[in-house]
């Protein structure tokens, strides 16, 4: 299992966003924003 995988399995089973876990490892509010399928969250 690649390091990806393994971050996104843990995230899923913790039901963690991409971005509750970008701020959580310290990126700002602002740059947590982008999605997946080149979508910004609002």
């Amino acid at each position: 299992m690649a390091i990806g995988e393994r971050i996104r399995f843990f995230r899923n089973l913790t039901s963690m966003t991409q971005k509750y876990l970008g701020i959580q490892v310290g990126f700002p509010k602002k740059d947590c924003g982008y999605l997946t399928n080149n979508r910004e969250e609002v």
